[in-house]
């Protein structure tokens, strides 16, 4: 028998997102309860080599599914695809191409890949004249190039979200201001515990049910209310 691997995770992350999760969390979190992850960072950010200039929403879309494929090739297939602002419209075109995966999530994405050329819509025409400009979104300097602009306007997703054949979660979160922490979701937990157990035993059992690799990864980002039944 070969090896057997953990359920893998294919991330792609965001050029252009006005707030972006760092880098590290999610991995993390996602390790933490035995899901392997591969983080792709588009074309010419983060640790990639090469120009984002030169690239487009298809030839990223190109490129996670290589990275599927690559994995696939392993034993790795991904069971499910994450996307943060555009890389959440990538992951939804790239289902169709990596047939393993059995959830999509998005986060902070529109269903509409053209929606990000309001970051920098006073240059839209400056970019098509000059072939490729330097834009600073999110506070942040990129060259983006035509193709780019032209490819992101033209792509749709209507087709792709109906085919998808696989669950979906999509996640925005409440703008709380800059430099906001303040936990939004709350989620309820009711346990409930059978046997003749003295307040002791009880709150030595929730002490261990609080150590739960998911209810600590819920409770870094939400309120986690837990009622003992």
């Amino acid at each position: 028998m070969g090896r057997i691997w953990p359920p893998c995770c294919l991330r792609i992350v965001s050029p252009v997102a006005r707030t972006s999760p760092p880098r590290g969390v999610f991995p993390a979190r996602l390790a933490s309860i035995g899901i392997a992850v591969l983080r792709l960072d588009f074309t010419g950010l983060g640790h990639r080599e090469g120009e984002f200039a030169n690239t487009s929403f298809t030839s990223n879309v190109q490129d996670l599914i290589a990275a599927g494929q690559y994995l696939a090739g392993r034993n790795m297939a991904p069971s499910l695809l994450i996307g943060h602002s555009l890389g959440g419209a990538v992951v939804l075109r790239v289902r169709a191409g990596i047939p393993s995966a059995q959830a999509v999530a998005t986060i902070g994405a529109s269903a509409d890949p053209g929606h990000v050329a309001h970051l920098f819509s006073d240059q839209i025409e400056g970019i098509r004249y000059k072939v490729q400009a330097d834009v600073v979104p999110a506070g942040r300097i990129f060259q983006i190039g035509a193709k780019f602009v032209e490819d992101i306007c033209q792509a749709a997703l209507d087709d792709a979200i109906a085919s998808l054949k696989a669950a979906l979660l999509v996640l925005y979160a409440q703008d709380a201001g800059a430099g906001a922490s303040a936990k939004i979701d709350q989620f309820h937990r009711r346990i409930t515990l059978l046997g003749d157990l003295d307040e002791d035993q009880r709150a030595r059992l929730l002490e261990i049910a609080d150590k739960c690799p998911v209810h600590r990864t819920l409770e870094h980002t939400a309120v986690v209310v837990t009622e003992l039944v």
